[in-house]
């Protein structure tokens, strides 16, 4: 049985790890001297986890579906 409540906790804890990493690499680069990186670096992590946020809720729909059958 697939706890869908459990498993988007954990996408939504992932998603807040990569904003998290984002905005760390970001205000180091920005702390180096470095701001058009910092802001390319953040944007890029933020939305590399975004992508995968939505890519695992999709997944946890579609396995709900499938056990549903």
């Amino acid at each position: 049985m697939v706890d869908v409540a459990r498993l988007r906790r954990r996408a939504r804890l992932a998603l807040g790890a990569s904003l998290v990493a984002a905005v760390l690499a970001g205000g180091y680069l920005l702390a180096t001297g470095r701001p058009v990186a910092a802001v390319g670096l953040a944007a890029l992590l933020a939305v590399a986890g975004l992508w995968e946020y939505r890519q695992k809720v999709a997944e946890i729909g579609q396995a709900a579906r499938r056990e549903r059958r």
